[in-house]
């Protein structure tokens, strides 16, 4: 094999960082005045990997609160960014800046998934200093894999990119499980959690998955729930029934019904713009 096909893919990879990272410096000059995060890829390439370039990217990920999300909106607008799609049901608006999609969301997963809430990983979060001395802010490893624990059931497990699984794996690898679990049951995602770690637990050797799966319980919160998100993740099929399905994994009552109410709006939208 010629050596150089062994580099193009790391080469490539850095040249993505590259852009990536232009695009981000561009991003919180316009977002200056507003709180938001940078969360997955665009900071856990620095935070987790020796070499960022071994650490795939697609996209930048921002998170603001809520009650921010239309002034982030308005601040990239007045930059001359118009939004490329934006969903009132998900609180999320994506723009594309120097040839790099930047998502602004205001809440982790779909409103009503995840009980943990941008104003609380804001509080908790640190300062990351990216090349070329770009300072954004970060959230703290807890609070990173539970959006990533989010991200991957969201995906579908076996739909999350291969290196986001990488991700989440070293997250609980470097965190202590037991303040996870507690900030799993904070959050009132026991059961997506649980699904999560059953999953990876089956197809990946590192036994952070089977320690992680004794906090949880050796029983799921809700085991008639997870068998049946088990058996539709196993499917290509989807339907409005399993989003919602999906989007009512959180524990709590309140949560889910936050959840429907955010999904039968957006369905009520989507069908009136037809």
């Amino acid at each position: 094999m010629d050596p150089r096909s062994r580099l193009a893919p790391s080469a490539a990879v850095w040249a993505r960082h590259e852009m990536a990272l232009a695009a981000l410096a561009e991003s919180m000059r316009a977002l200056a005045d507003v709180p938001s995060l940078v969360v997955k890829g665009m900071v856990l390439a620095y935070a987790l990997y020796d070499d960022p370039a071994s650490r795939p990217m697609a996209d930048i990920d921002l998170r603001v609160r809520p009650r921010d999300l239309l002034r982030a909106v308005r601040a990239m607008r007045q930059r001359g960014y118009e939004p490329v799609w934006s969903s009132r049901q998900l609180g999320a608006v994506c723009f594309e800046v120097r040839g790099t999609a930047v998502e602004l969301e205001s809440t982790i997963g779909p409103p009503g998934l995840c009980a943990l809430s941008v104003s609380r990983m804001l509080a908790r979060s640190s300062d990351r200093v990216l090349p070329g001395g770009l300072r954004v802010r970060e959230p703290e490893l807890l609070d990173h894999a539970i959006v990533m624990l989010v991200n991957a059931f969201k995906d579908k497990m076996a739909q999350c990119p291969e290196w986001s699984q990488d991700d989440l794996e070293t997250l609980c690898e470097r965190v202590d499980l037991d303040v996870l679990a507690r900030r799993v049951a904070e959050a009132g995602i026991g059961s997506l959690a649980w699904i999560a770690a059953d999953w990876m637990a089956q197809r990946r050797p590192a036994p952070v998955w089977r320690e992680f799966l004794a906090r949880l319980g050796t029983r799921p919160q809700r085991p008639l729930y997870v068998a049946i998100m088990r058996r539709w993740m196993a499917r290509d099929t989807v339907t409005l029934g399993s989003r919602v399905l999906a989007r009512v994994a959180n524990d709590s009552i309140a949560q889910q019904s936050l959840a429907v109410a955010a999904t039968a709006a957006g369905s009520a939208l989507w069908w009136i713009a037809r």
